[in-house]
């Protein structure tokens, strides 16, 4: 895992043109920005950034990649005239030997007035702080048992393993044990294969990429009344990655998520590396 991430940072330095020790002193990293389609109109807007930086771990000689990581959505041309809303999220922590170790995330909701918020703060011994609002009880929610918390890590600190970890021929995570802050869900992948895309009028990527069937178990903290159908929790995914960046640093170039409300189909529009370069799309 740790060769994985060497290269991973290492890969950024030699992009941009800087010698290994300027990999300890800057953060490296990448942008990706898409767009999602419903019924072929524009729904979505989503910016994905990425921040890494290879430093050493206090207690011993083994590297640590600390991370940032930050996305924004929000609702998007004829669709945002109608429903207003917006998520921002962030997370910060560390990646080593030991895997992910998340230090704090941030979320929030916003549509129309109301905002929902929501902090974990991860404690060295392995306790979590979590602040909401609403509150569990105002929310209408199962409260999630202590004992399924543990060993969970946060909604963008797993999709910053996912990427660090993917490689050629292997993009698909193992399950990952995830906590929000509000629901509790294991995310589980199976690989597709690989397949052709051709470039049109909303889709910028052509050539191959390998795909992963991506659904989530849920476990527990989901709404009393909510049923089964809980957005993105409750759809079929098909998530298509390619190596794009230049570096080995595989990234979802086309996500397609359909349940009973719908079909979206996500589109990778751009990525950008940390020094502002263009990898992809313009």
């Amino acid at each position: 895992m740790m060769l994985g991430l060497r290269c991973f940072v290492l890969s950024f330095a030699v992009l941009v043109g800087s010698n290994p020790v300027a990999v300890a002193q800057e953060p490296q990293g990448f942008s990706l920005t898409y767009d999602a389609y419903v019924s072929g109109l524009k729904a979505l807007t989503l910016q994905f950034d990425l921040a890494v930086d290879e430093a050493k771990d206090d207690d011993s000689d083994a590297a640590v990649v600390d991370y940032r990581a930050a996305v924004e959505i929000e609702t998007s041309g004829l669709v945002s005239a109608f429903v207003g809303w917006r998520l921002e999220a962030t997370s910060r922590g560390q990646l080593s030997d030991a895997g992910v170790q998340p230090e704090i995330h941030r979320t929030a909701n916003f549509r129309g007035d109301k905002a929902r918020r929501l902090t974990i703060d991860y404690g060295d011994d392995g306790t979590l702080v979590v602040r909401r609002q609403p509150s569990v009880e105002e929310d209408d929610r199962e409260p999630v048992p202590v004992t399924e918390i543990a060993g969970t890590i946060d909604p963008m600190s797993a999709l910053t393993q996912a990427l660090m970890l993917a490689k050629d021929g292997s993009v698909c995570p193992p399950s990952i044990r995830i906590f929000d802050g509000r629901r509790r869900y294991d995310l589980n992948t199976e690989p597709l294969g690989e397949k052709m895309f051709t470039r049109s009028r909303v889709a910028a990527f052509e050539g191959p990429a390998l795909g992963c069937r991506v659904n989530f178990k849920r476990i527990a903290g989901f709404k009393v009344h909510e049923g089964s159908n809980d957005g993105v929790l409750s759809a079929d995914i098909e998530m298509w990655m390619s190596a794009v960046l230049g570096n080995g640093v595989w990234v979802p170039v086309r996500l397609v998520m359909g349940n009973e409300r719908g079909r979206m189909i996500v589109h990778l529009k751009k990525a950008e590396l940390a020094d502002g370069r263009v990898m992809f799309g313009e």
